[in-house]
């Protein structure tokens, strides 16, 4: 029987501009959006992205299980819910504190500035430890003394 875990993330006051390989369409919610770690049936109403490739071990390829992430905002905020299915047996989820962590992870990386160069960038593990930083120079350095007001749950 497969088992899945969720991540649901919500960033206050930020919008993102989309990514020319990828585009989500980001749908307005009249609904209150409880951050819970439960799928709500508003969700449904949501764009899905769900063609991902691995980043490890093997960079590039397809990954052996699905994952599907959904983008919602409301005056005020942005939410992203990331549904990854897994057995249970294999989800990994390690202890950690916040911006040190281990296990399985989601991350979602918002370029607020569409300059494709500098990004804010916000994981949770399959524990709920989160992690936030700034990505710099494409990405190549990360200032993770940045640390953002948003809250999620595994």
């Amino acid at each position: 029987m497969r088992k899945l875990f969720v991540i649901l993330v919500v960033i206050s006051a930020a919008f993102a501009s989309p990514n020319e390989n990828k585009k989500l369409t980001l749908k307005r919610t009249a609904n209150p959006v409880k951050v819970d770690g439960i799928v709500d049936p508003y969700w449904s109403t949501a764009d899905s992205a769900v063609d991902f490739f691995q980043t490890q071990p093997y960079y590039g390829k397809e990954p052996s299980r699905m994952t599907i992430a959904k983008v919602l905002t409301t005056e005020e905020s942005l939410y992203g819910l990331i549904i990854c299915y897994d057995e249970r047996s294999n989800i990994q989820q390690n202890t950690g504190k916040l911006d040190d962590y281990g296990g399985d992870v989601v991350s979602l990386m918002i370029d607020t500035f569409g300059d494709k160069r500098t990004a804010y960038k916000f994981a949770v593990t399959a524990s709920g430890v989160r992690a936030d930083c700034r990505l710099l120079d494409d990405a190549r350095n990360r200032d993770y003394s940045w640390d953002g007001v948003w809250f999620s749950a595994a």
